[in-house]
């Protein structure tokens, strides 16, 4: 799969259940990385394979951290794209509270200019 816009407007958009697992990814993640979404929801950390090997350890402690913070959070990354380069990323995450729990997580990403 190629992808048909350039990467400076793409916006990965993404949904997590409140422990953290992926439950949905919008078309510009396969876009981008080329991976299907079937191949990373259900799951807390599969994506983090695309993330650049020197950031998936700051990604792991931030959201496993995040999972039992009620704040939202900015964080910047290299994702790898189908075209096997990594790209700076900026992602945002905001918890959706049931009265005070959270009950699951919305965010996106964007390629930084």
């Amino acid at each position: 799969m190629m992808m048909s816009r350039p990467v400076d407007s793409i916006t990965i958009r993404w949904t997590a259940d409140a422990s953290g697992r992926i439950t949905f990814f919008n078309r510009d993640w396969a876009r981008y990385t080329g991976v299907p979404d079937g191949e990373v929801c259900g799951s807390a950390d599969a994506w983090i394979a695309c993330v650049h090997p020197d950031d998936q350890q700051l990604i792991r402690t931030i959201w496993s951290g995040r999972a039992r913070e009620t704040d939202n959070y900015v964080i910047r990354f290299r994702l790898l794209g189908q075209d096997g380069i990594f790209r700076p990323f900026q992602g945002v995450a905001v918890p959706v509270r049931e009265g005070q729990a959270i009950s699951s997580w919305a965010g996106y990403c964007e390629p930084e200019a």
